[in-house]
């Protein structure tokens, strides 16, 4: 392996025309809550990305409904951001959306011809996307065991993701409206699937041809704890499933704000310091609906992802968010049937910020830019794009 050349691993997708990878990219997640961004670029250690800078960003109120408050409060941010950092010519910028916020969809194509997967892949959109092919930015990957050959495949396997294009194009106003070009747009489960993959399972991976369908090796069920809603991502770095979790970290405070008859800035503090509430037996039982909501969630789709194919293994539910810091919420977690492992920190990421506590306070907010870090550095196993093509 040559310098500076990461481990070749599972989920590529076929060929694509795509621009020139740059040296750095600034990777930046639009929360509900938070603002957050990291510059990342290739590390001197092979294999490894190197982040020197970092900003996270808390609106003064969460992101609304209203598309012009919403874009009013990330400008603002953005602006703060700008005050403090500077995007170069040199840098990539490369963006996530919420997984609620696009649609992805997982297909079996007849046995075709390869010139003609993308006009069956199209064939598949029209039928599973609920919208006008104008409407939509889309994008597909061809998953492991195609096993393509004299330039034919026997029955492959697809991931399409899609988001309205209205969606891509507010979520950039933005940042086109300060003359800043983005160049790769991702849904934050495909992030962070990208950023397992390179992070953990670059140990265990083998190449692609090396997948074996009838005994593929095990998964690991993913689950990223935001404000209103929640990502399970199961993945064994060849194959993946996700599913957007209706719950997050707003609906405890919700909880505590109606049961408690606080207003919602007090409850939000309760919330965050109930390890040292002399009051804890008692919050802790008006949050026992959520948490019990949330482990039916996250046991049904597991038992549904199980469904889809009996010869899978789930090895253990590794957690991130903010949300799990709430006392007794990990071991409950344990309930699902699976070992629940709180995530300790990444393993491929160096520099001097890492140190940081800042950024040691949000290290788990980061996953997905370190995911789109993976891509717009050329290492991503999914490396598909949903910037809108004008």
């Amino acid at each position: 392996m040559s310098k500076k050349t990461a481990p070749r691993t599972a989920m590529k997708s076929v060929p694509k025309t795509k621009k020139p990878i740059k040296n750095a990219v600034w990777c930046i997640k639009v929360g509900t809550t938070t603002f957050r961004a990291i510059h990342c670029q290739k590390g001197d250690t092979p294999g490894t990305i190197n982040a020197d800078k970092f900003a996270v960003i808390e609106y003064p109120q969460p992101l609304s409904n209203s598309k012009t408050d919403s874009q009013t409060l990330v400008s603002d941010a953005l602006q703060q951001f700008l005050a403090n950092e500077k995007i170069c010519s040199t840098d990539s910028v490369a963006l996530c959306l919420p997984g609620q916020s696009g649609m992805t969809r997982f297909a079996t194509l007849p046995p075709v011809a390869t010139v003609k997967i993308k006009k069956i892949i199209e064939f598949e959109v029209r039928q599973q996307i609920p919208y006008p092919l104008d409407q939509i930015c889309w994008d597909y990957l061809l998953l492991p065991g195609a096993n393509e050959a004299f330039g034919f495949a026997p029955s492959p396997d697809v991931l399409i993701s899609a988001v309205k294009r209205d969606t891509a194009n507010d979520a950039t106003a933005p940042f086109t409206s300060m003359n800043i070009l983005i160049d790769l747009i991702q849904l934050s489960p495909l992030a962070f699937a990208n950023f397992w993959t390179f992070d953990y399972l670059h140990r265990e991976l083998k190449t692609t041809d090396a997948y074996e369908e009838q005994s593929p090796p095990p998964f690991t069920a993913l689950l990223s704890m935001g404000t209103q809603t929640s990502d399970l991502v199961i993945t064994n770095g060849y194959r993946l499933w996700m599913r957007n979790l209706p719950l997050g970290g707003w609906h405890f405070t919700k909880a505590l704000a109606k049961e408690l008859k606080l207003t919602f800035g007090k409850a939000e503090y309760l919330k965050r310091n109930i390890a040292v509430c002399e009051d804890q037996a008692m919050i802790l039982d008006e949050l026992e609906p959520v948490v019990d909501d949330l482990l039916q969630e996250i046991t049904r789709s597991i038992k549904y992802f199980q469904s889809l194919n009996k010869k899978v293994t789930i090895e253990r539910l590794l957690c991130f968010g903010n949300a799990l810091k709430i006392p007794k919420l990990p071991e409950r977690l344990n309930e699902t049937k699976l070992p629940a492992v709180m995530w300790a920190g990444f393993d491929r990421i160096v520099g001097n910020i890492t140190t940081e506590p800042r950024f040691q306070e949000n290290v788990g907010g980061f996953a997905s830019c370190y995911g789109l870090a993976v891509q717009a550095l050329g290492w991503g196993n999914i490396n598909t794009n949903l910037l809108p093509k004008k």
